[in-house]
């Protein structure tokens, strides 16, 4: 099985898929074949885009009902993971939604829908955070068991757990084609090798990748972990923003495919009721064409973020409609910044911000529309997010310390897709994470994985077929 794309998606799936099929071969005695799996990324670090770039926010309010029923059950996994590693991985910060007089009718809506969440007024909300301006803010709501996530902890566990389940984890080889054919012997024909370290041998069934990078392939030993703390530690400023590539993905802007309902109407997937993809093949599988060579694949999920639509086209499937919207956050200087504070959302979304390393994490909300590219912030966009929290406090920003972007990814209805293309055989879907990737990977990689095994997984609150590709 070939994952495409080294984020949070694909590093999650990757462990839970090695790790569920190793339990099923020891239950068998050993008669079941163990599948082989691997993860491809083509920049030259994992979650180089999206999931380096989160601000690393945990919260049940956040997103629609699929969301937030996802977000409950990350909460137990995450908590197991920390248990287990001995590294918690959640540490407790509030959440504060704020709304202007105008407001108030959003406010309950989301109180309604939340009951994690308490109302309260001014004065208490004050208490939490104790810059809010009285005439911007006329009610809030609190919800106490929000936290932060140790994102780059979380990202290296999942390596550390997939590799040692016997998963191959590769960079810097992307897709360039795909077709199904009628034989699916492993195999991994190099046109170009750097060494044994760096290009996967005959052993190794390596899958494409869906974002752009060098033409180098480091070993996983040798590639850096991505960074969940915002700044240029771990994501370029606008000043220093060309990473490994900061050209669009393959297919990635004007040329991006119709939609289904361009080519005959959307059909919709089928809940799977059994195992979609096994050790033992039936002699059909992918013929995958890559910048490292070709390669066969039993089974391929698209896992690649951004350039999902991407890659579904280059492997000859309809897209999904994705829509990458560019979000914009910056650190500023501030005095007398509380380090407890919480992080505090406007429900209009034209705000939030926290502390964050001796000053404010700022941003506007911005939702741009974008094509898959390596994102930078804007000036005017780092502009609107000191406008806004300047005129919701009482501080004054005194210098932007430095900032970046990052590439969220909707579907038209705003779920996850996860789940076998309806059209295209030996194709499954987990992409469009959207503002939540952090949050609800751990619960859905389960599912995922689950579901590509033929094993039973429920999450409580949750339907399945709201995840489905269309």
């Amino acid at each position: 099985m070939a994952i495409i794309g080294g984020g949070i998606a694909g590093l999650a799936l990757a462990a839970e898929l090695a790790e569920l099929d190793g339990r099923l071969v020891e239950q068998s005695g050993g008669t079941r074949p163990a599948l082989r799996i691997v993860l491809l990324e083509r920049e030259n670090q994992f979650a180089y885009h999206t999931s380096g770039r989160s601000i690393s926010s945990f919260s049940e309010s956040l997103g629609g009902a699929q969301q937030r029923a996802l977000t409950r059950a990350s909460r137990t996994v995450l908590d197991a993971l920390g248990a287990e590693s001995g590294t918690p991985l959640l540490r407790t910060r509030p959440l504060v939604w704020v709304a202007a007089r105008d407001d108030l009718a959003s406010l309950n809506a989301l109180l309604t829908a939340n009951p994690s969440l308490r109302a309260v007024d001014l004065a208490a909300a004050q208490t939490l955070c104790p810059v809010l301006r009285p005439e911007a803010v006329a009610r809030a709501a609190v919800e106490r068991t929000a936290q932060d996530v140790d994102v780059d902890a979380l990202l290296q566990q999942y390596r550390d757990r997939a590799t040692a389940a016997g998963a191959l984890l590769r960079t810097a080889i992307g897709l360039e084609s795909g077709v199904r054919d009628g034989d699916a012997s492993a195999t991994w024909n190099p046109s170009s090798a750097s060494g044994p370290s760096s290009t996967p041998g005959p052993s190794s069934t390596p899958g494409p990748s869906s974002t752009p990078g060098p033409s180098s392939t480091p070993s996983p030993s040798s590639t850096p972990g991505p960074s969940s703390t915002p700044g240029p530690s771990s994501t370029p400023s606008p000043s220093s923003t060309p990473g490994p590539s900061s050209t669009p993905g393959p297919s990635s802007t004007s040329d991006t495919p119709a939609s289904p309902a361009a080519s005959g109407g959307p059909v919709r997937a089928s809940l799977p009721t059994g195992p979609l993809v096994s050790a033992g093949s039936d002699g059909v599988g992918w013929r995958l064409t890559t910048d490292r060579g070709e390669l066969v694949a039993a089974y391929v999920v698209n896992a690649a973020g951004p350039w999902a639509d991407a890659v579904a086209a280059r492997l000859g499937a309809d897209p999904a409609g994705l829509t990458n919207l560019r979000r914009t956050v910056a650190i500023a200087s501030a005095e007398r910044v509380g380090p407890n504070w919480p992080l505090v959302m406007d429900v209009a979304e034209a705000y939030y911000f926290r502390p964050e390393r001796g000053g404010l994490l700022i941003s506007p909300a911005d939702e741009t529309p974008s094509p898959p590219t390596d994102a930078v912030a804007t000036p005017e966009g780092v502009a609107l997010a000191v406008e806004r929290v300047t005129a919701s406090t009482t501080l004054r920003l005194t210098r932007v310390r430095t900032s970046w972007a990052g590439l969220r990814t909707f579907a038209p209805d705003r779920n996850p897709i996860v789940g076998p293309d309806p059209k295209q055989d030996g194709l499954y879907w987990f992409a469009a994470l959207g503002g939540t990737g952090i949050q609800t990977a751990p619960a859905l990689a389960r599912l995922a994985a689950a579901q590509l095994l033929g094993e039973p997984y429920e999450i409580p609150d949750l339907r399945p077929e709201a995840l489905l590709p269309r």
